[in-house]
């Protein structure tokens, strides 16, 4: 899937797990920040996420820890 600037679905999640580590931010703020610098539409960064498990599992667990989402018991 190619996306505006971002050739992959790969190399949008590369990045982003870039600016997590070296800007020591968490998922979302390196994904705004990446949307920006980027001229990336929100809505085209949602369906790239949707396609990268990677970084919707780390989203996930970041809503957890926010509380923005509801915790399952197993």
């Amino acid at each position: 899937m190619k996306l505006g600037n971002t050739k992959s679905i790969e190399e949008f999640t590369e990045a982003i797990e870039k600016l997590v580590k070296d800007d020591h931010c968490d998922y979302i703020d390196a994904i705004l920040t990446y949307c920006e610098k980027n001229n990336l539409e929100i809505e085209t960064a949602a369906k790239l996420v949707k396609n990268s498990p990677i970084l919707k599992d780390n989203l996930l667990k970041l809503a957890k820890k926010l509380n923005l989402i509801k915790k399952h018991k197993k």
